[in-house]
């Protein structure tokens, strides 16, 4: 299990709903690069938003996103300005998540945070070309016999933290 992509972007690679129409309304050669982006309370809450993957953009391609361009340059200012020494190092390539995740085959997710008032985890199946966020947990390759293991009662989570911990299988 580990998290999903980071992308240290200072918000501008990110869109809700509205954000995304009026992006793709001004600039629609950006939809193939425009990704559903899944956190924890977008997971739980079946919210939806959006994150730009420059990393999937060719040169040939970007040289007809000005738009995309335009919030390429804003994530090197904000990295270089506003995020100390390792946004300074990040800035040298801002077309580049800080961690980036993203998977090819579908994927358990988890939200990193839920309640503990949860008898079992949320977890549930996630596809391409979904990207998830830091604040989801992800199991690449996982099988269906491990999703019906972590959801069974065998493998219960505690009510003891909002940060779940689970219980000893045996």
């Amino acid at each position: 299990m580990r998290v999903g992509s980071k992308p240290v972007d200072g918000g501008h690679y990110i869109f809700d709903d509205e954000e995304r129409a009026a992006f793709l309304a001004a600039e629609p050669g950006a939809e193939p690069f425009i990704r559903p982006f899944v956190g924890g309370r977008e997971f739980l809450n079946s919210q939806s938003r959006w994150i730009i993957h420059p990393e999937s953009i060719s040169l040939a391609d970007l040289k007809d996103l000005p738009m995309v361009r335009d919030r390429i340059a804003k994530v090197r200012v904000t990295r270089t300005e506003q995020m100390g020494a390792l946004g300074k190092s990040l800035a040298k390539t801002p077309q580049a998540f800080h961690v980036t995740v993203v998977p090819e085959a579908p994927f358990l997710g988890l939200a990193e945070v839920s309640s503990e008032r949860r008898e079992y985890a949320p977890l549930g199946w996630l596809e391409p070309p979904t990207i998830p966020s830091n604040q989801l947990l992800i199991v690449q390759d996982a099988t269906p016999q491990l999703f019906s293991l972590l959801q069974s009662a065998r493998c219960a989570w505690n009510g003891l933290t909002a940060r779940m911990r689970p219980r000893s299988l045996w």
